[in-house]
């Protein structure tokens, strides 16, 4: 059992697309466009929550989806996105 999230799963494009697939965003070129900025952001380390709503959602719905999958808690998710993990705990 993995006991902390790596940094490269939460940038990996394929989880990126599919989180923005399960949020039923509209697959249009405007939309791959943000999803290549995100995946680019969080490479990066210069992804701003709150400037894209999208985007907060994918990254959202990734972190949600990782925590579910290794069973983890929002300390296990690197530190710069705890906030948003801990919102995806709460949620649950």
């Amino acid at each position: 059992m993995q006991s902390r999230i790596a940094y490269k799963d939460i940038y990996d494009y394929g989880r990126l697309e599919k989180a923005a697939k399960r949020l039923h965003l509209e697959e249009t070129e405007e939309t791959e466009i943000g999803l290549l900025n995100l995946h680019n952001h969080l490479v990066w380390h210069s992804y701003v929550p709150g400037k894209d709503p999208a985007a907060d959602a994918i990254l959202s719905s990734v972190i949600a989806e990782l925590l579910e999958e290794y069973n983890l808690d929002a300390s296990c998710v690197p530190a710069e996105f705890r906030d948003i993990a801990s919102s995806v705990v709460e949620r649950r």
